[in-house]
């Protein structure tokens, strides 16, 4: 690969996101095929599943998992507990896989809300409702939400912060409602 930088070109190594198509079966009748990056596919199934409204309950599994490393070039998404601790982190090349993956690994490893949720994408108000059916208190990006995303979160109570930086971000808070102690001190 070449990278253009200060007027010249220089050649890089770089590692390429991978991509794949994953079928979800469910009663052995397909119900949902997209792209994603592969690994802790359960998690995945699980999450979208259970976000989806298919799947209902707690699921008990022993099944620990680190989750997936910074490579760049795609979604991450990470889920803390009240007190800001890192629970389960993951990249996907979809931002919404990356958020099912968190609902997964809540349902399998006994994670009961309230969460945190914190994702590299735009917050649409698909992005919101998922966060919604975590269970999350609080939301927040890297990046811009939209006006739907943030109407609904106000109604049900979850604190989106969107433009998040070392510095600063903004916050859309549901009627005066508090965000949890520590938590997105700038």
């Amino acid at each position: 690969m070449w990278r253009f930088e200060g007027g010249c070109f220089q050649e890089e190594a770089y590692s390429l996101p991978e991509e794949e198509r994953f079928l979800l079966l469910v009663n052995g009748k397909p119900w949902a095929s997209f792209s994603y990056t592969p690994g802790d596919e359960v998690y995945l199934a699980l999450g979208h599943l259970f976000l989806s409204g298919v799947l209902g309950g707690a699921v008990a599994g022993g099944r620990r998992g680190g989750g997936r490393g910074p490579t760049r070039g795609i979604h991450g998404a990470a889920l803390f507990d009240l007190s800001g601790q890192l629970l389960y982190l993951n990249e996907d090349i979809g931002r919404h896989n990356a958020v099912d993956r968190l609902a997964g690994y809540m349902l399998l490893e006994g994670v009961r809300p309230p969460v945190l949720l914190a994702v590299t994408g735009r917050v649409s108000q698909e992005m919101a409702a998922k966060a919604i059916g975590t269970g999350a208190v609080l939301l927040a990006s890297r990046t811009g939400a939209t006006a739907p995303a943030v109407s609904l979160a106000q109604r049900y109570g979850l604190a989106l912060a969107a433009y998040v930086r070392p510095t600063g971000y903004r916050l859309y808070a549901p009627g005066g409602m508090p965000v949890p102690e520590g938590v997105l001190r700038p």
